[in-house]
């Protein structure tokens, strides 16, 4: 090899060297996660038998003790339990007990008069179960994303999709206010009520209102989004624009749709 070529090769071995140190660092730090577990039951009664509230957690925590790490476990936190805490493991474990805690409280009672009527016990049988999803969909960001159901006794369980989409770099969660120019929301409303048209079938409003859409609110980005390098999913959980029947609806709008009104 010639001293030409050989001093070529060099530079283009540093040029992709530093291409993809420039990629990372646009991309943001590796993000270490761990798993925290939680799995408890607790009985209405202490006789043999007894309906039981059950609590299932799996729950991805950040590691570190940089403060971006304690930042986004803090959001975490109160996303999912409600706890204004950054101790994954302490807050899932809080949101069990309060769960147990909440349940006797409420029926213990009332099971005392039931509970010799078989008819009735599904009516005390409990159960919460959560489980969490952590990926790069887009440059420079971290997405969280959390499935929680939640069965209180009643004729079907509830099923809810959380989301938050981190600055890799601070921790800071972004929201739609930060993401687009001010005075977005109507134009941005009319897009995505142009999917869910799209994804119904429907052809006009009066449509989407006789299959049960809308009927109680005007359509609205949703806070719970799912950034990625194409775009953004909306993601409405039952009840928010339609009845449980319909699911969870996802809407998903490219980002060439909304060039002029992101920021």
């Amino acid at each position: 090899m010639t001293l030409t070529k050989s001093i070529q090769t060099i530079c283009l071995t540093l040029a992709a060297c530093l291409w993809t140190v420039a990629c990372s660092e646009t991309d943001g730090p590796q993000r270490d996660t761990n798993t925290v577990t939680v799995s408890k039951d607790f009985p209405l009664s202490e006789a043999e038998g007894s309906p039981v509230c059950g609590v299932r957690l799996n729950v991805a925590c950040f590691s570190g003790s940089d403060s971006a790490a304690m930042i986004m476990n803090r959001h975490v936190a109160k996303m999912l339990f409600d706890i204004d805490c950054s101790d994954i493991r302490l807050a899932a474990d809080s949101f069990a007990n309060m769960c147990g805690h909440d349940y006797k409280r409420s029926l213990a009672a009332f099971y005392r008069q039931d509970k010799t009527d078989p008819s009735k016990r599904q009516w005390y049988e409990y159960r919460y179960s959560m489980t969490t999803e952590v990926s790069r969909k887009r440059k420079g960001y971290i997405t969280y994303l959390a499935d929680k159901t939640m069965f209180e006794g009643g004729s079907h369980e509830i099923s809810l999709r959380l989301t938050a989409n981190f600055n890799a770099e601070t921790g800071h969660a972004v929201t739609t206010e930060e993401l687009f120019v001010p005075g977005f929301k109507k134009r941005l409303s009319a897009i995505l009520l142009d999917r869910l048209k799209e994804k119904t079938g429907a052809e006009t409003l009066d449509d989407l209102h006789g299959e049960g859409y809308l009927l109680s609110t005007d359509m609205y980005p949703a806070d719970n989004f799912i950034l990625d390098d194409g775009g953004m999913t909306f993601i409405y959980n039952p009840y928010e624009i339609a009845p449980y029947d319909k699911g969870r609806i996802e809407l998903y709008v490219r980002n060439d749709e909304i060039e002029d009104l992101l920021i």
